[in-house]
């Protein structure tokens, strides 16, 4: 089984008091957006993940 939780993504909801506050906790310095969620669970669904 697997299971995705991305976390906070930047769909628009984020204001910029909040993306300030959140920007510090990713390593990547960068919030997620919804195509890295799309990618992983396309991956996971895919023949390559087996």
């Amino acid at each position: 089984m697997n299971a995705v939780g991305p976390g906070p993504n930047d769909t628009g909801w984020i204001d910029a008091e909040l993306r300030r506050r959140l920007l510090p906790r990713f390593p990547m310095g960068r919030l997620g957006k919804p195509d890295d969620a799309a990618a992983l669970v396309a991956f996971l669904v895919s023949d390559e993940a087996g």
